[in-house]
């Protein structure tokens, strides 16, 4: 699933919608997946990190397109013994394939607003 960056992500969950519970960092499953771009647009980073213990599982890829994510997601989840309980990610169209993880985790994947990263939530949530 290659999209470009206009692209329209369909099915989105918002972050009012998960459980209270995950506010707490109280609870080991609950993670937040992102991505990270280095200089000139060269190198890619996928970034899962539990919220309750700051356990990071990070996974370099060739570029930031949504079936690569789902790709290297995948390598996380068959290289750990994690159960993914929740995901949380922002808006970015590299997480298109959002229907695919849930699949594969059975976790409720939900994105933080672009109101809730203005306020800084997400950086948060992350623990920044």
């Amino acid at each position: 699933m290659t999209i470009s960056d206009k692209a329209k992500i369909n099915n989105r969950v918002g972050i009012e919608k998960r459980s209270d519970i995950e506010d707490y960092k109280t609870q080991f499953g609950l993670f937040e997946i992102d991505t990270v771009v280095g200089t000139g647009n060269k190198y890619f980073l996928l970034t899962v990190v539990d919220k309750a213990n700051i356990l990071r599982c990070i996974r370099k890829m060739p570029n930031k397109q949504a079936d690569i994510v789902v790709e290297m997601f995948i390598n996380i989840v068959n290289s750990t013994f994690h159960n993914f309980k929740t995901l949380t990610s922002d808006k970015g169209t590299e997480f298109a394939g959002h229907e695919e993880v849930t699949e594969i985790t059975d976790a409720d994947f939900n994105e933080v607003s672009n109101e809730e990263m203005v306020h800084g939530i997400h950086a948060r949530d992350l623990g920044c």
